[in-house]
């Protein structure tokens, strides 16, 4: 068996080698490109037996063709390699964006090692709904992240879940307050106070979690 391989696809060549000869102390096999017309074309003469042990590093901002429109030529092509996306500017329409088109996950730059061996991880597993993310939420009793998650979002409030919804959909906490006429300052309340239930760092890893539980 081939060890796994690992596309990346970033125009700034300096965090490309970086990134290149830190994966490959870790064992991996690297192949870089510094535009997206080239990784595609690589993509396509790649047998599948290749494409079966590798996943795709990908900026999201590049010249030319940004890491989404390469993501939709790949899907259009059903090229299957599992993406995660690299970007030093994410929000949470991104996230969103990125996770609908099927990514594994989004890191945000300078990445960190332990982040990036979990995407990795979570891109070479066959089976990558259940630990899709940028952690894994288990239990003692050995229920899937899917399952733990479920039953936390139960426990929200009906306003929590409304505003959990309009985060699901990159909206702005003004734009929330504006829609229920209510305060900013609300809005930031019931935020942070969902995302205490939920076990969520921030509003990428949320995007990340909701999107995969609905798409169970």
């Amino acid at each position: 068996m081939n060890r796994k391989t690992v596309f990346i696809v970033d125009d700034n060549d300096d965090f490309r080698h970086s990134i290149a000869w830190m994966l490959r102390g870790e064992g991996h096999q690297t192949v870089e490109f510094g535009c997206a017309g080239k990784a595609i074309n690589a993509l396509r003469a790649a047998p599948a037996s290749e494409l079966a042990c590798a996943c795709l590093l990908l900026d999201v901002r590049m010249p030319g063709m940004t890491g989404p429109e390469f993501h939709d030529v790949i899907n259009r092509e059903k090229i299957e390699v599992p993406i995660v996306y690299m970007t030093g500017h994410a929000d949470v329409a991104m996230a969103v964006e990125a996770m609908r088109k099927g990514a594994v996950s989004l890191l945000e730059k300078p990445l960190q090692n332990d982040q990036l061996s979990r995407a990795l991880e979570s891109a070479f597993t066959a089976d990558r709904q259940a630990t899709i993310g940028t952690r894994a939420l288990h239990d003692r009793n050995g229920n899937t992240g899917n399952d733990v998650f479920a039953e936390r979002v139960e426990k929200l409030t009906p306003r929590e879940l409304e505003v959990m919804d309009c985060i699901v959909d990159g909206k702005a906490n003004k734009l929330i307050a504006y829609e229920f006429g209510i305060s900013v300052r609300t809005v930031e309340v019931h935020r942070a106070r969902l995302m205490k239930k939920l076990g969520t760092r921030n509003a990428s890893e949320l995007v990340k979690m909701v999107l995969t539980c609905r798409q169970s």
